[in-house]
């Protein structure tokens, strides 16, 4: 049996401190048979979600990379992040 799965998900995360996240959002997911046998009418299963997430190392905002802000006089602009 031939079978395929969709599954779609949009949602955010929280940082609560520096080992613990929260995240929530709402998910599709799509089964079918792909065509392979007449009637193809598929299920579509609509959820939420909900969960906190505990990392072991802190995640600290220091960790992430950001985007340098560019002036209109500038021409040449350094990397904005510098390997460790």
């Amino acid at each position: 049996m031939l079978e395929q799965h969709h599954p779609s998900r949009l949602g955010g995360e929280v940082r609560l401190s520096n080992h613990f996240r929260l995240n929530a959002g709402a998910a599709l997911s799509h089964f079918s048979n792909g065509g392979a046998a007449p009637p193809n009418y598929g299920i579509n299963l609509f959820s939420g979600y909900t969960g906190l997430v505990w990392s072991p190392h802190p995640i600290r905002e220091l960790d992430f990379c950001r985007p340098e802000r560019k002036t209109a006089r500038q021409n040449v602009s350094a990397a904005p992040c510098s390997p460790a």
